[in-house]
């Protein structure tokens, strides 16, 4: 029997096979930039720039919802050709009726999205399609919800990693942190 009978790829290293396989491939985070621009971070809004930058670099959509008073509104964002009304009047539920429910079940959450009736309006809000995969990361500052790092690419997969939206979240809750520090010693004035 010859290898063109048994099947195209019998015979074959499976090396050789799985280098054919589609993978999913992750981009790399730029995170000596990352790094240095939230520590030359001033204001909040500054840190939130460098990580949101960072974000947008590698989803087709990014949102930071600050988590305030029981309410998760739009802090900003990135893959928008502009800011629609809409947007910035964003308010839902951390909790429940939508996507964000996900990290009362799960600390992180970054996967397929999950087919619910309920999570349509959440993103017709946004004026995003139901995308594919999202990737949504708590960021903490000294132990307590301030944000959540939202991502999609739309009809296709998520190109980072479970470990590099962790990580550049936590970036995010370090530079907030260290931003609060300096105005604290800045406040100590000249005594």
């Amino acid at each position: 029997m010859s290898q063109k009978e048994m099947g195209e790829g019998y015979g074959r290293n499976w090396r050789e096979i799985a280098g054919e396989m589609s993978r999913r491939e992750t981009v790399p985070l730029g995170n000596r930039l990352l790094a240095d621009r939230l520590c030359r971070a001033e204001r909040p809004q500054e840190s939130i720039d460098a990580v949101l930058d960072e974000a947008g670099a590698h989803f087709e959509h990014c949102i930071l919802f600050r988590i305030k008073d029981n309410e998760a509104t739009v802090w900003d964002s990135r893959g928008w050709v502009d800011q629609t009304q809409s947007l910035l009047n964003f308010t839902a539920s951390p909790v429940s009726g939508n996507p964000l429910e996900l990290l009362t079940i799960h600390p992180h959450y970054r996967g397929a999205t999950p087919v619910e009736e309920a999570y349509v309006p959440f993103f017709e809000q946004l004026g995003l399609f139901y995308p594919k995969e999202i990737s949504l990361t708590p960021v903490e500052v000294q132990g307590r919800l301030v944000a959540i790092l939202y991502g999609d690419n739309g009809e296709g997969p998520l190109k980072t990693s479970e470990s590099q939206d962790i990580a550049l979240a936590a970036r995010l809750g370090l530079g907030l942190i260290l931003v609060r520090v300096k105005t604290k010693i800045r406040g100590f004035g000249d005594a």
